[in-house]
């Protein structure tokens, strides 16, 4: 790769490795869909198209490794489960499918961390279904 890396594309780096080692939920969250939205845009970019190799590299290692920490954030409060749920279905739905695939063990986080509030974000979502 001859192409000179973009800064923001190295911060997103910088702050995926921090995210890796923070303890707060709610701020790995966030600081976790930050960097693969900014990835994203880059992977769309067809400035940057020998980076992406690169970039779905990144966003791959980084989701795999969000998807191995999923059993221990068995605890969430149904708030930090929407973050976290909406970050492996709308912001690396592709990196998801991939990995589970090529891992199909993954694919059981995946399946058994949705599972812990869906049922109630459904009634949350959808009350007129809910029988009393």
């Amino acid at each position: 790769m001859n192409e000179k890396i973009p800064q923001e594309i190295i911060d997103a780096v910088n702050t995926l490795e921090l995210w890796e080692k923070s303890i707060n939920l709610s701020e790995k969250n966030r600081d976790f869909e930050d960097a693969m939205d900014i990835l994203n845009e880059y992977a769309k970019d067809n400035n940057y198209i020998s980076l992406h190799p690169y970039i779905k590299n990144i966003k791959k290692t980084y989701t795999r490794k969000l998807i191995e920490k999923l059993p221990a954030l068995q605890h969430l409060q149904i708030d930090e489960w929407v973050d976290y749920t909406k970050i492996l279905l709308l912001t690396v739905p592709e990196e998801v499918e991939l990995i589970t695939k090529e891992a199909p063990q993954l694919k059981k986080n995946v399946v058994n961390f949705i599972e812990i509030w869906r049922d109630e974000f459904v009634r949350i979502i959808n009350p007129k279904n809910n029988s009393l």
